[in-house]
């Protein structure tokens, strides 16, 4: 009973590692889309800062995409994206190497199992032979005995 108790704590523990990592993927890719909302809006506020100071809204758009919005997109895209893929990817690759090891160390108490299984069936195996063997002995010293006693016997006559 301890053992299957012992094994359930393991699953759960390696996967919960798992767990945590896609957790903070989780967290990290929510800050990511929330830097890039913050970003768009940035950016809509400065157009309408410009636009009330007296510039039109197609060229400060147009001088402001490059400079400002691309690169306020593509930072939390590459950046926090970037990090919660491989929080995930860690995340998957921990999983299956978690189940690789359980399977490796389950076949490994089998084979324990099955080597104290056979090493108590040679030892029943020798316990059965040794009493064949004595029931034999007694056998064979029997009839040594019948056999002396009748050799006894005709030397006798």
């Amino acid at each position: 009973m301890k053992h299957k108790e012992k094994k359930k704590e393991k699953k759960t523990k390696k996967s919960s590692i798992s767990t945590v990592l896609y957790i903070i993927a989780l967290v990290v890719g929510i800050t990511g889309v929330t830097l890039l909302i913050n970003n768009i809006y940035l950016f809509n506020y400065t157009v309408g800062q410009y636009v009330s100071q007296g510039y039109s809204a197609s060229a400060v758009r147009q001088s402001l995409l490059l400079t400002q919005l691309l690169p306020g997109l593509a930072e939390p895209i590459a950046l926090y994206g970037g990090m919660a893929f491989m929080l995930f990817a860690v995340g998957k690759i921990n999983k299956n190497i978690s189940k690789y090891f359980l399977k490796q160390n389950e076949s490994d108490n089998l084979i324990e199992i099955d080597d104290a299984q056979e090493v108590e069936d040679n030892n029943l195996e020798n316990n059965d032979i040794d009493t064949e063997i004595e029931s034999r002995n007694n056998i064979i010293d029997g009839m040594e005995e019948s056999i002396s006693t009748e050799l006894n016997s005709e030397t006798i006559q």
